[in-house]
């Protein structure tokens, strides 16, 4: 997981020659940040991935991660930035069950989510059909992916 508590940003972040095999992850790979606490999540770099299943998804993205009621009711905890997710790269990312392939919640702004990449990754076992996408975004790519044993699409 990258983010949380995200307000100075994380970047330049390479995960590598991974096995995955507990069955009680939820997200093989969550990125989470908001408005509310600003930060930006780029630059995360993901290949040769094996993961035998996780309840959800295999990458979540969550552009909405806090609400503001979750936020002490002090203003100066709002950081007034602008949050967002880009320049993220699965190459070669395999899971054998999931709910979704992707799970994404972006904003309006197609800005704060863009430049996404899934290339050879192979999900099977999707079971709430390939994707759950919510909010704008630009520039996501599926290059040589599966899910489900089909072209994976959004």
């Amino acid at each position: 997981m990258i983010g949380d508590e995200i307000a100075g940003g994380c970047k330049n972040v390479y995960i590598e020659n991974c096995r995955i095999s507990s069955g009680e992850i939820r997200n093989i790979f969550n990125l989470k940040t908001s408005t509310l606490r600003g930060g930006t999540i780029e630059n995360i770099y993901i290949r040769n991935v094996e993961a035998a299943n996780c309840k959800e998804a295999i990458l979540k993205i969550d552009l909405n991660h806090t609400e503001a009621s979750e936020c002490a009711a002090d203003e100066s905890t709002s950081t007034n930035q602008s949050a967002s997710i880009k320049n993220i790269y699965l190459d070669n990312v395999n899971c054998s069950q999931s709910e979704y392939g992707l799970w994404i919640s972006g904003r309006d702004n197609p800005r704060q989510l863009n430049n996404i990449s899934l290339e050879n990754c192979n999900f099977e076992g999707v079971k709430k059909g390939e994707n759950h996408i919510e909010g704008t975004f630009s520039d996501i790519f599926f290059r040589k992916s599966k899910i489900n044993d089909k072209p994976a699409i959004l």
